[in-house]
């Protein structure tokens, strides 16, 4: 089937319970998330807890620090700055020329030379946080724009500018810095000023806000190893906050990263997209680095995006700028999977998207079939995809990774038409079983086995007779 509305609609209601499902069997406090569309969002909501301590829901509304989305925006002022007849700022400009000061400073006067666009694309070679980064643990503030110029003065550059790539917090730190002297306006107010304002976004900042601290999702260490999760602080990211300080939520992030869509020219004009979204480094297999955006090939796929990673937040987005779809998942614990779930959503959507489909009956509506079904071997979901039936393990992160197609048979029936590999059951039947509404209360399907809803389950699971053992003179078949 191709990529239609009904079907990005379908996925886009279905990921939310499988968000929700998934963060509860990793253990996650709490998660949010967002898709959109065709610069609509179609779905966003939260899961979980925003404070384990004092049992707050997480909702749409809690703010998170999204961590190195922060260094998106910073490059898309960059490219506002530049995108003019007589750019303010170029990307061949140097670095000392619109911060001459650092020529006067030894352990400075190399950065200096280096270009604008190599700050934005990590190839400066500048240390990525410095000789001393326990800021990143809060062990001391974030450093304010004395203590960066500080800090970068004793911390030597690994590589050469335009050697190869080299993350660098420090770098975009540096770049806002940049930015702020050629626009005579603090990082704060341009990030209100050119990207919130024009596209409406009431909870983006460029830090942390103090007047809104009740607001923002609590962050929590990992639990890796059985630890007990640690509730960490909010702290300003002073000028650091280009690299890694902005608040936002999924519902704003989506709305941003539309505007890097084809089409829109809210925020940029399409050379400066295309200029931005250009690939300049491939630090991972099948990854790249443009300008403040990573890259990703899913399939045939291109999607643009960042990662965040802020004490206690997890966060990622990915864009799709010629289909104009866009996820977001935000989480509020260290070593959360924000970028499995959100990449994993892509890769079901083109899983889908590239399956035939099977002839459907006027009479029986796919939908009725649904449900979230469990048993001794696990969990799974029956889910109807823009009128397709088909069934979705919830084991793992990838949802295409245990997808299978069903075939309606009839109004209680179904055939396993294909399963992922030759180990399952296809071509064998399936068996629903109804309550007096209508709604599917069991299934018998996989290895003959049945299955109950999740909630029947729990049920059982709860009052401790979940395990069904034949009476000891019972018959038995024989194997």
């Amino acid at each position: 089937m191709p990529v239609t509305q009904g079907l990005i609609e379908d996925v886009a209601d279905w990921a939310s319970t499988w968000l929700a499902f998934r963060r509860a069997s990793v253990g996650v406090p709490g998660l949010q998330y967002a898709i959109a569309w065709r610069g609509e969002v179609l779905v966003s909501g939260g899961d979980g807890l925003s404070d384990c301590q004092r049992g707050v829901p997480m909702s749409d509304a809690q703010l998170f620090r999204i961590a190195s989305h922060s260094k998106t925006l910073t490059a898309t002022l960059l490219m506002q700055l530049s995108d003019r007849d007589h750019p303010a700022l170029g990307l061949d400009d140097r670095v000392g020329d619109h911060l001459p000061e650092l020529s006067g400073r030894p352990g400075l006067a190399g950065i200096a030379q280096c270009r604008i666009g190599e700050l934005a694309h990590h190839g400066s070679g500048i240390s990525r946080d410095g000789i001393d980064g326990d800021y990143w643990q809060l062990a001391r503030p974030f450093p304010d724009r004395d203590a960066l110029l500080s800090l970068l003065e004793v911390s030597p550059s690994p590589f050469g500018p335009s050697e190869r790539f080299h993350y660098s917090n420090l770098a975009y730190s540096l770049l806002g810095l940049i930015i702020e002297r050629v626009s005579g306006a603090s990082f704060s107010d341009l990030i209100a000023e050119r990207i919130a304002r024009p596209l409406g976004l009431a909870d983006t900042a460029a830090d942390y806000l103090e007047a809104r601290a009740e607001e923002y999702a609590i962050g929590y260490s990992h639990a890796l190893g059985g630890l007990g999760r640690l509730a960490i602080e909010h702290i300003p990211t002073n000028a650091m906050a280009p690299a890694t300080g902005v608040t936002s939520t999924a519902r704003d992030l989506v709305r941003f990263f539309s505007a890097h869509c084809e089409g829109d020219h809210t925020l940029l004009s399409e050379a400066a997209k295309r200029r931005m979204q250009h690939e300049q480094w491939q630090p991972r297999s099948g990854e790249g680095y443009a300008l403040g955006l990573q890259t990703l090939k899913v399939g045939e796929r291109r999607l643009i995006g960042h990662s965040g990673g802020y004490p206690g937040h997890i966060t990622r987005t990915w864009c799709d700028p010629n289909d104009q779809l866009v996820v977001s998942v935000l989480t509020n614990a260290t070593a959360a999977p924000a970028s499995a779930w959100a990449t994993g959503i892509f890769r079901l959507i083109d899983s889908l998207a590239q399956r035939p489909g099977h002839a459907l009956s006027e009479e029986i509506e796919p939908r009725s079939f649904a449900g979230r079904f469990a048993g001794l071997w696990g969990a799974f979901d029956i889910a109807s995809f823009d009128g397709q039936l088909y069934e979705v393990g919830l084991e793992g992160d990838d949802p295409s990774a245990a997808l299978s197609e069903l075939a309606i048979t009839g109004a209680d029936a179904a055939v396993l038409a294909k399963a992922p590999d030759g180990y399952a059951s296809e071509g064998e039947p399936y068996r629903f079983e109804r309550d007096l509404d209508g709604r599917v209360r069991a299934v018998r399907g996989e290895s003959g086995m049945r299955a109950v809803a999740l909630e029947d389950w729990a049920a059982r699971v709860a009052q401790g007779d979940a395990i069904a053992r034949p009476d000891a003179g019972a018959e038995r078949p024989a194997d």
